[in-house]
């Protein structure tokens, strides 16, 4: 069940049923509190950060989703949509659900698997990816390209996995 602190989200009915299908996926079901910041103020205060990086517009914390408002992420990227809030919403789902299923997992596969599922279009990366040596934490604060990198990793990690069982 997804718990919004605002009535008006256009998105809600596609979470619901993206929240369905992570359902099945993950074999669990939590209930999610989805809170929409109104104020950077409030979004830092969430984050437990003074001066965050101005791409950081969403995280979780707990069951607890955590986005700026659509109108105030449009003020730092005038290009941002609709459809890039509903998958920003979704991302951050997959982390609650992966916090879930198995708690603490490498930070490359938890972002690059909620890139994937959330259907997120990263920018291409055309280097080859060594998963040991791939992306610290403290790598996802400084690189802009972590995401792209943790989401090609996952995929090719899943493409592998499912050529060994054919």
């Amino acid at each position: 069940m997804i718990i919004y602190n605002q009535s008006n989200i256009q998105t809600s009915n596609s979470l619901d049923i993206f929240y369905q299908k992570l359902k099945q996926l993950f074999k669990v079901a939590p209930e999610v509190n989805i809170h929409i910041s109104t104020s950077e103020k409030e979004f830092n205060d969430l984050l437990n950060e003074q001066n965050p990086p101005l791409w950081k517009i969403g995280f979780t914390k707990g069951k607890t989703v955590v986005v700026l408002s659509e109108n105030l992420i449009q003020l730092r990227r005038p290009n941002y949509t609709n459809d890039d809030f509903e998958k920003l919403l979704k991302h951050e789902l997959v982390h609650v659900f992966m916090h879930e299923s198995f708690g603490k997992c490498p930070k490359w596969f938890d972002e690059g698997l909620a890139c994937l599922l959330a259907k997120q279009t990263n920018k291409p990366i055309n280097v080859e990816i060594n998963p040991k040596t791939l992306i610290t934490n403290e790598d996802f604060n400084k690189d802009p390209e972590a995401y792209s990198k943790s989401k090609k990793l996952v995929k090719e990690f899943l493409e592998g996995v499912l050529n060994e069982i054919k």
